[in-house]
């Protein structure tokens, strides 16, 4: 196992728009807008949480991007500007 699988597997299950943010060193509103946009999958989270599952950092740092992959566009209460 490597060193970077090792520290992935030491990752919560499900992670916080803002925590999956400072690991992809991603700006929070960037992410919120691949939730929005269905390139990130997003969970339903309470109230205004957006939960993102420790899987979707893999495959993004895995580079899989392709629209097959697409999911459907959550709900984004509060940051949505539709």
């Amino acid at each position: 196992m490597t060193s970077r699988s090792k520290r992935f597997e030491q990752l919560p299950d499900n992670l916080l728009a803002g925590e999956f943010a400072e690991y992809t060193r991603l700006a929070p509103e960037t992410v919120y807008q691949m939730v929005r946009d269905g390139r990130i999958r997003a969970l339903q989270g309470t109230g205004r949480r957006v939960v993102i599952p420790r899987s979707e950092l893999l495959r993004l740092a895995e580079g899989d991007s392709t629209p097959g992959t697409r999911c459907e566009p959550a709900s984004v209460e509060g940051r949505d500007s539709r």
